[in-house]
């Protein structure tokens, strides 16, 4: 059974479409890596399937309870930024939620605490959504990479090394393409001026009969008034 299903969802600011997603479901247990370029839309992307945030059109269905932790905290005077996460991060897990979505949850996390959190989330039994620009944590705990770009989200299985590699395969496919493209191309267009030049050729040939025709008279009058001198 699916854990979450995006229905349709469109966002917009500024007349600008940020995302315009058809259809998407996601299973049960999987833990997700969400990647792309800064500006386009990952935090809100994020929020709206926590429903912190509604689209403009569209719907996102939600099976179970929710729990979100938002990249920046409540401001606490007597907490590190690290200390702030780690806190909301054990009161998200103690409220046993079926989804957990979490934006850049290890940006203020020393090393010990990253690898902590790493321990936790892999324990978790739900489902995961999370933004990071910690390859190595996406590494350790996704199972899927989504990657936000040009409005729409494309999956890739695995983790974040996977989607590397994916992404590589996919550029070299891209320029495998556009040189055989080219190649045809080139093909195409010396076919065509082959082609123009036997037509153009064609051309001054059919033009130059009647001056062919005329001179071939001529050149057989000539003949004919040779040999009757000659007899």
């Amino acid at each position: 059974m699916f854990a979450i299903e995006i229905n349709d969802i469109k966002k917009e600011i500024a007349d600008r479409v940020l995302f315009e997603i058809p259809h998407v479901t996601v299973n049960r247990g999987e833990r997700i890596g969400i990647v792309g370029r800064n500006g386009l839309g990952k935090t809100t992307l994020l929020e709206i399937m926590a429903g912190v945030t509604t689209p403009d059109q569209g719907f996102v269905t939600r099976n179970g309870t929710a729990g979100y932790l938002p990249q920046i905290l409540p401001e606490d005077a007597k907490l590190s930024g690290g200390e702030k996460t780690r806190k909301a991060v054990q009161r998200i897990l103690a409220e046993q939620p079926n989804l957990l979505f979490a934006d850049e949850p290890t940006s203020n996390l020393d090393v010990d605490s990253v690898k902590h959190l790493e321990r936790q989330w892999k324990r978790y039994a739900g489902t995961l959504f999370v933004i990071s620009h910690d390859r190595m944590f996406l590494d350790a705990i996704c199972t899927t990479i989504w990657e936000l770009d040009q409005a729409q989200i494309t999956a890739y299985p695995g983790n974040y090394s996977a989607y590397e590699t994916q992404k590589v395969h996919e550029r070299e496919s891209a320029e495998a393409g556009y040189e055989c493209y080219q190649t045809k191309k080139r093909q195409l267009e010396d076919a065509k001026s082959h082609h123009e030049k036997t037509a153009h050729g064609l051309e001054r040939l059919i033009s130059d009969l009647p001056r062919r025709k005329y001179e071939a008279r001529n050149q057989e009058k000539v003949f004919r008034r040779r040999s009757n001198t000659r007899r």
